[in-house]
């Protein structure tokens, strides 16, 4: 491929157009084709393979990636340049950096490495219990969550008595019958009784907090709004405010996590305590 000459960005992206269409109109996996130089900056060079266009694009959106990671690549060079030029002095300390920071990508591959071959993720129900129990005081809420039945029918239904006859009713077989009259009659319903935040059940019936609000609720609760084509029923099972301590379930899987960090730097911990008292024992770390 021609090498491109230093004529300035906006003069050359129509040449890269031309170029980049070029070869994404070509097979891919012809041999060589990932050699093709694209763009040069002075003795450095871009390669097709470098360019790394992902799949499934469009020729007219390969286009356009390749031309902004082009005009990225350029712009990096040049910007390289002109620091080289301006940071004598402090050669040694960039060198240093460098170097501090190629030490920090292998340890931090090193040990991730490692935990993925040796620290258990797998955290059972039992352990999470546990863990709720022993610190459970410490998970606050710091937003309203509620339990809450919904169901939203056509306005123009002629059983809502019997409808919310069952929303009233606590045993299971008046919830077996809401259940198939929802099945029968509404629009949507949700009967899984799980914590929610009060702002998700606010989009959940597309409601707002002039009408649900969390003042004045209380277990039992039936609110019931309409607008010109829709009734929506919320039975509130319960309700917990800021500052009320959290379910379990509702940061199950938040101790689960908390539980596998744990592992995860307690492995560590002991594989630096392992790895310097070899090092001490072997005589490779002294204090002069």
């Amino acid at each position: 491929m021609k090498i491109l000459k230093s004529k300035g960005v906006k003069t050359i992206l129509p040449i890269i157009v031309f170029l980049i269409g070029s070869i994404v109109s070509c097979n891919t996996a012809s041999p060589g084709i990932g050699d093709q130089e694209v763009a040069r900056y002075k003795d450095h060079f871009l390669t097709f393979k470098e360019l790394d266009i992902p799949d499934g694009l469009s020729k007219e959106d390969s286009v356009e990636y390749a031309t902004r990671k082009i005009q990225n690549w350029f712009v990096k060079n040049a910007l390289f340049e002109k620091a080289v030029e301006n940071v004598d002095g402090n050669e040694t300390l960039i060198e240093m950096k460098v170097e501090n920071y190629r030490i920090s990508l292998y340890i931090h591959e090193y040990k991730q490495k490692l935990v993925d071959q040796k620290v258990d993720t797998v955290v059972t129900h039992s352990e999470v219990e546990e863990y709720y129990a022993k610190y459970g005081d410490e998970f606050r809420l710091n937003t309203p969550i509620v339990q809450s039945y919904v169901v939203t029918t056509p306005i123009s239904i002629t059983n809502q008595n019997q409808l919310l006859n069952l929303l009233r009713s606590n045993t299971e077989s008046s919830l077996v019958d809401l259940k198939t009259l929802c099945f029968q009659s509404a629009r949507y319903y949700r009967f899984d009784s799980i914590w929610k935040p009060f702002s998700s059940l606010l989009v959940e019936v597309s409601g707002d907090s002039r009408t649900v609000s969390m003042d004045n609720l209380y277990k039992g609760k039936i609110i019931r709004f309409s607008n010109n084509t829709l009734d929506t029923y919320i039975k509130v099972i319960d309700y917990l405010n800021i500052g009320d301590k959290t379910p379990m379930n509702y940061v199950y899987d938040q101790i689960r996590n908390i539980i596998v960090r744990k592992r995860k730097d307690q492995f560590l911990s002991r594989l630096e305590n392992d790895l310097l008292q070899n090092a001490l024992n072997h005589k490779k770390a002294l204090i002069q």
